[in-house]
């Protein structure tokens, strides 16, 4: 019942978030646990989701309801302001 690293979701913004990198493919194994926390915060955070229609759609695509750790990482995220989260994205 892990989480992300604080460090991986701060790198996972870096990447994101700079359109140099784009095309951009992500997954894990499955490619729908760490993959929609990742995805719902990215939602929450650029997208102004709140943080129960983020977890919806990531368990909609198939993230397991039996990871407590990853839920409890959406509902208790916070993201900064859009224009904080990483400089490649005030360009956009």
């Amino acid at each position: 019942w892990s989480q992300i690293a604080p460090g991986a979701i701060a790198k996972y913004f870096e990447l994101v978030n700079n359109r140099e990198n784009y095309p951009i493919f992500f997954h894990c194994r499955r490619g729908a646990d760490r993959t929609g926390a990742l995805a719902a915060l990215y939602r929450m955070a650029v997208q102004g989701w709140n943080a129960r229609k983020a977890y919806d759609e990531a368990r909609d695509i198939g993230m397991r309801w039996y990871f407590a750790g990853l839920k409890a990482q959406i509902n208790d995220f916070h993201p900064p302001a859009v224009t904080e989260l990483q400089p490649a994205i005030k360009k956009q």
